[in-house]
C-alpha cells in the first residue's frame, strides 16, 4: 500500500533551493492558464487541422513550446479538471470518492489545488469560468479552492468567450505589482453548438463545433494582444491546453465522457 501510494505522489524532481538557482527568476513569474472546453487537438491549425480556425492560437504556439504527445487525464471535466489542478490521476483525488452516482459532489474537499499552492507561495489569484451557476453548484463547486477571487456566469446559461475575455482582462487589471495566478475558462466549443456570422463553415454539427473554436480563438486573441501589451508580459507563463476532446462518430459516439 506504502508502494502505491509513493508511486501516485512521487517526490518532485527538483527540490526549491534547485529550481531557485536554476531559475533565479522564477518566483516573481505570473501565470496565465487558459483551458478551452472540448476542443480537439485535430481541430487546431498548427497541429495539422486545414481549416482557418485557430489563427491565435498558432501564433501564440509559433514562440511557444507544443506539447504534441499529451492527453487528458479523463474524457470528461470534472475529473480532468480535478487531476490537472491537483497533478494526480483522477482517481487518486479526494474528488473521486466525494462523487454520489449522478456524479454531483459536496465540499470540502481533502486535495490542495494549484491556485492554493499558488496563493500560499504570495500570489495574488483569480478564477475566470464560463460555468453557469448550476453547473458550479452540482459539479465544481471545488474549482474555486485557493482562488481570492472566483466568478462563474451569474446565471443559468454558460458564459460566451467575449464575456470571459473582458472579465479575464478586468481581473488581471486589477492585480498590482506582485506576481499573480490566473485561470481562464473557455466553454464555447462545448455542445450545443452556435454558428457564428464571421465563422461559418457549414450546417453540420462539427461545421458549427467549428464555428465556436473559431470564435473562442478570435476572443482568446484579443485577450492575448492586450496581454502582450502588459510591462509583465516578459514574465508570464502562458498555459493553453483543453480539458478533453469531442466526437464525431469517431469511435460509434457523440461528444465526450463515453470513453
Amino acid at each position: 500500500r506504502q508502494a502505491d501510494m509513493e508511486a501516485l505522489h512521487p517526490p518532485p524532481a527538483f527540490s526549491e533551493d534547485q529550481l531557485d538557482r536554476r531559475f533565479k527568476d522564477r518566483r516573481k513569474w505570473n501565470v496565465l492558464w487558459i483551458s478551452i472546453d472540448t476542443l480537439r487537438a485535430d481541430h487546431v491549425g498548427h497541429l495539422g487541422y486545414s481549416r482557418p480556425v485557430t489563427p491565435n492560437l498558432d501564433r501564440l504556439a509559433r514562440g511557444a513550446a507544443t506539447f504534441t504527445r499529451a492527453w487528458a487525464p479523463y474524457p470528461s471535466s470534472q475529473l480532468s479538471m480535478a487531476s490537472m489542478f491537483t497533478g494526480r490521476y483522477p482517481t487518486a483525488t479526494a474528488l473521486y470518492a466525494k462523487r454520489d452516482q449522478s456524479d454531483r459532489v459536496t465540499a470540502p474537499f481533502d486535495d490542495v489545488f494549484f491556485a492554493e499552492q499558488a496563493r500560499q507561495a504570495g500570489s495574488q489569484t483569480a478564477g475566470i469560468s464560463s460555468l453557469s451557476d448550476d453547473l458550479y453548484a452540482d459539479y465544481f463547486s471545488y474549482l474555486a479552492d485557493g482562488f481570492e477571487t472566483f466568478t462563474t456566469s451569474g446565471s443559468s446559461e454558460t458564459s460566451t468567450a467575449d464575456v470571459i475575455t473582458e472579465r479575464a482582462l478586468r481581473a488581471i487589471n486589477s492585480f498590482d505589482e506582485r506576481p499573480w495566478f490566473s485561470w481562464i475558462h473557455y466553454f464555447d466549443p462545448h455542445a450545443p453548438y452556435t454558428s457564428h456570422a464571421d465563422f461559418e463553415f457549414g450546417d453540420e454539427p462539427i461545421d458549427r463545433y467549428d464555428s465556436e473554436i473559431a470564435f473562442c480563438d478570435a476572443h482568446l486573441g484579443r485577450l492575448l494582444e492586450v496581454m502582450r501589451a502588459r510591462p509583465d508580459w516578459d514574465r508570464t507563463i502562458v498555459i493553453v491546453h483543453a480539458d478533453h476532446g469531442e466526437e464525431f462518430l469517431d469511435h460509434g459516439g457523440l461528444h465526450h465522457a463515453s470513453s
